[in-house]
């Protein structure tokens, strides 16, 4: 046997099934022949010297998966690609990108990638018997039927594609690492459709597909375990359990746990921040542990992150009700940062996240503000009345933003949901905020109110009546409908100390005297001549419009109706 004359340096490629060899000098193939050159890049180094690559193909095929979810092309897109492409027809192999695969699975694959029916594609693979190719046509089947839900009913009952599964059951063994876990996917984006408990894909295969990635997840890459951890999460989502077990469900819930326990210890291999959010999503309320080692990894990666990627991490983290702040800040920071407008429904999905995380940053919030401002006209009475209520939960407020909204409500007062109309009265009661022209558009608003005031929950109904009160715009015909000795109580005992002083300064004694501010009276005798009762509010930020000195509409309508009651207040 023949040895290699120079070093050799074996790296793993990204795809299962190719070692590439690199060799700073010449290349002796021994004569086993196990090592079979495949292609040849030559570029010059510094020193001028070639660098000659070389391709080992294992035994067992594997094949490019045909991308089993819509994430797959979210995260592919922008994604590195290097200009070099080259092909060698005697070797049958062609590198595309950092990835080199046999020019016919490549082939299959382009195939099925024209096929945007499900009957081709079924007719397409009744010919086929490699595991591989059947694979990847299950996969694609999985596509179509995602972008096309009407075809998902009538695949699922069709004969070929149970006929086609029940082969690659006793197959899976022959079935690359990539469209094991596409196989996975595919199970889910066909019968996701069909309601939890009626039918699924055969009992065989879906217990021989969980048994073979059971047995084959140390070899799989982190990628393929995020993807797999993913499937099998939607999956059990799906699934309608209900408490329900079986042979079939305990052998999914196994593989479940085997899949987070290999990502919780392996976490330092993500090295992709649209993956990591995915995971943080979809995996992480089932792992605390992997969700907290995601959120570092997060950290580490969020400079590279799309935007949408950060808002699937607020939205994660808002669900799970994890506040790690440095996190969070650094979205904050990468958002601010942002120089293009973002979409409303972009805007109120991160802000109602920080409403639920308690984070008050005032220059993210100005910058999401402002993308709300441009995108005003546009704007529907849903995402008017959801976005004006989140800023105002954070106590932000911007003159130009609620102008917007402001404009909005003259525009729709007419035909506007009466709910949106009170969440938009709330709001601007929260930022003590009165439109410029009130005077022509709150007559509308009362108007509405009154007439489908019964339509709101009785919650809102209280809360409609007392921001009208913060506004200076008590209804008297709403004030009716919902006054009682205890709301009026809630409405005026909202002091934090009370002191009776005489005309000298002296405290007397509170339960001896008169109270008409409050509805159990107990005191008998009169206010002598001079006497002043002081109320003593404490403040601290919460109080407080953000950034500001101002108080918000809570606050200012206690010390309005303090001094409506003869109060001297005193804040401290």
């Amino acid at each position: 046997m023949a040895r290699c004359i120079a070093a050799r340096l074996c790296i793993a490629v990204p795809w299962p099934g190719i070692r590439l060899c690199i060799c700073p000098g010449e290349f002796v193939i021994s004569s086993s022949q196990r090592w079979q050159r495949v292609t040849m890049l030559c570029s010059h180094t510094g020193n001028n010297s070639l660098t000659r690559s070389y391709a080992h193909q294992t035994v067992s095929s594997t094949a490019i998966h045909s991308t089993p979810h819509n994430d797959f092309e979210q995260i592919n897109e922008g994604a590195e690609k290097e200009e070099q492409t080259c092909v060698d027809g005697s070797a049958g192999l062609k590198q595309s990108g950092r990835k080199m695969v046999p020019r016919s699975w490549m082939d299959e694959l382009e195939s099925l990638q024209l096929m945007t029916t499900t009957e081709e594609i079924l007719e397409h693979s009744k010919v086929e018997t490699k595991a591989d190719a059947l694979a990847m046509a299950v996969g694609r089947l999985g596509q179509v039927v995602s972008n096309n839900k009407e075809q998902g009913s009538k695949v699922i009952h069709d004969n070929r594609l149970h006929t086609m599964l029940m082969f690659l059951s006793s197959k899976l063994e022959n079935v690359g690492h990539s469209n094991l876990v596409g196989l996975q996917w595919s199970i889910w984006q066909l019968w996701r459709g069909q309601p939890p408990g009626e039918g699924g894909p055969p009992k065989v295969f879906v217990k021989s597909l969980h048994a073979v990635l059971s047995n084959q997840l140390k070899k799989l890459t982190y990628k393929n375990l995020s993807f797999l951890a993913e499937a099998l999460s939607l999956e059990q989502g799906h699934s309608g359990r209900q408490g329900q077990h079986s042979e079939e469900f305990e052998i999914e819930d196994d593989l479940m746990s085997k899949t987070l326990r290999m990502l919780e210890l392996r976490w330092v291999e993500a090295d992709n921040g649209v993956r990591v959010a995915l995971l943080m999503a979809r995996a992480g309320p089932l792992s605390p542990l992997l969700m907290e080692r995601l959120e570092e990894k997060a950290l580490e990666l969020i400079e590279s992150m799309p935007l949408w990627a950060l808002r699937t991490m607020c939205i994660s983290l808002a669900n799970q009700k994890r506040s790690p702040q440095a996190l969070i800040r650094a979205i904050a920071y990468y958002l601010a940062q942002e120089r293009s407008t973002m979409c409303p429904k972009f805007v109120i999905d991160i802000v109602n996240a920080f409403v639920q995380l308690r984070f008050f940053n005032y220059l993210v919030l100005k910058r999401l503000a402002n993308s709300m401002v441009i995108s005003g006209p546009q704007l529907n009475s849903w995402q008017v009345s959801e976005a004006s209520l989140c800023f105002s939960q954070l106590k932000f407020y911007s003159p130009a933003l609620y102008r917007t909204f402001a404009q909005h409500l003259t525009e729709h007062v007419e035909t506007m949901e009466v709910t949106y109309l009170a969440e938009l009265i709330m709001a601007f009661a929260r930022v003590n905020f009165l439109p410029a022209n009130d005077d022509d558009v709150f007559p509308k608003v009362f108007k509405r109110l009154e007439a489908e005031f019964d339509h709101l929950k009785l919650s809102t109904q209280l809360m409609v009546v007392w921001c009208l009160c913060i506004l200076g715009l008590p209804q008297p015909n709403l004030l009716v409908q919902v006054l009682s000795p205890s709301f009026y109580l809630k409405m005026v005992d909202e002091y934090d100390a009370e002191v009776l002083l005489n005309s000298d300064g002296t405290p007397m004694p509170l339960h001896e005297f008169e109270a008409p501010h409050l509805v159990d009276n107990s005191g008998l005798r009169p206010l002598p001549v001079g006497a002043r009762r002081v109320a003593f509010l404490a403040y601290d930020f919460t109080h407080f419009l953000l950034q500001s000195h101002d108080l918000h509409g809570l606050s200012a309508l206690k010390q309005r109706q303090l001094r409506r009651a003869g109060f001297l207040v005193v804040p401290v």
